[in-house]
């Protein structure tokens, strides 16, 4: 019974976390689809008149992605992130703000790292990228039981820098075509993402006081370490020139 209940509530509490990372997400992307409005036919009523119908249709076009999402380097022949890593926005936290950082950010890591198993086409990416699924919701899973065994809670960042990072460069890669400089895009981008991750666990460590949470915590960064090197190593393995600040 135990086993059960645990489960039911990481689901619960994996889907609620996906659900505001998806609300996130569309507030810094624009909408998709084409909608076409049409007038309704006229017809005079006058008797022996002529029947005149008109009919017009508009068609609204997407908008074009926000020109804040990504920055184009001509020079590199890259693109790099629109908003930039400030790892002074992680100095003054609170735990359920730590909360949400750590199951926001499994989250949208899984869903990037899922994307990357279908869309790599090196077989070395797509299993870098399987083991950062499979790790990232085993951590989100020890996050959600510490939120709620105990009572901890969760409230987002009003600035979470990396969190936004995350959600552009899952708004990227799913336009993106895949092929060789898709696979770079997301080795070099990981590499980059967990670095930054490992600077702002460490800005909010000193601020955690609930010791559950601290070993979740003290856990976390070990393992950003490996993703990191994991990842320097497929790029080293793929040629991948990796450049500052990504």
């Amino acid at each position: 019974m135990k086993f059960t209940r645990t489960w039911l509530l990481l689901g619960a509490g994996a889907m609620l976390v996906a659900s505001n990372a998806a609300s996130a997400q569309a507030r810094t992307a624009p909408g998709s689809g084409i909608k076409v409005s049409k007038e309704q036919p006229t017809t005079s009523t006058t008797p022996a008149a002529t029947t005149t119908t008109t009919t017009t249709t508009t068609v609204v076009t997407p908008a074009p992605a926000p020109t804040t999402s990504v920055m184009t380097d001509t020079t590199m022949g890259s693109r790099r992130m629109g908003t930039r890593f400030d790892v002074t926005a992680y100095n003054s936290v609170t735990e359920p703000n730590i909360i949400a950082h750590l199951a926001s950010g499994d989250s949208v890591e899984v869903q990037i790292a899922q994307l990357a198993q279908t869309r790599a086409t090196d077989q070395r990416v797509k299993d870098y990228a399987t083991m950062l699924v499979t790790d990232h919701q085993a951590h989100l899973g020890k996050v959600l039981h510490v939120m709620t065994d105990k009572n901890i809670g969760s409230q987002p960042l009003a600035n979470d820098p990396e969190g936004a990072r995350s959600l552009q460069l899952l708004n990227w890669l799913t336009s993106m075509t895949p092929g060789a400089q898709w696979d770079a895009m997301f080795v070099r981008a990981q590499i980059r993402h967990h670095q930054n991750e490992i600077d702002a666990l460490n800005a909010m460590r000193p601020i955690v006081k609930t010791e559950d949470l601290r070993d979740v915590v003290d856990a976390t960064l070990p393992a950003l370490t490996k993703h990191r090197d994991a990842g320097t190593s497929v790029a080293t393995q793929l040629g991948i020139t990796l450049r500052p600040g990504m």
